[in-house]
């Protein structure tokens, strides 16, 4: 399958558009582990480990715990999640 020049030009520049925004949802995540969590748990891969493999369910695992967890708020409890399944440890 030829793949036509403009549509790759158009691919590449959605994916750079795109790099911004993660990083500011990455930062977003760290920012809130920094104030909200680290003073107690000091080690954020920590809540990685026993966790089910795969990013999917972890991240439903992540979610029940952190909203009983004193993160009632869906958008921040998403971008912490999202930053601390970027730390990998599978």
């Amino acid at each position: 399958m030829r793949i036509r020049p403009l549509r790759a030009a158009a691919f590449v520049a959605a994916l750079g558009a795109a790099a911004p925004v993660l990083a500011e949802e990455m930062a977003e995540g760290q920012a809130i582990w920094s104030s909200a969590c680290a003073r107690c748990h000091r080690d954020p891969a920590a809540l990685l480990r026993g966790l089910e493999p795969g990013a999917a369910a972890r991240a439903a695992e992540l979610d029940v715990f952190l909203a009983r967890h004193r993160a009632p708020d869906p958008a921040k409890r998403a971008a912490l999640i999202d930053w601390l399944l970027s730390l990998g440890g599978e």
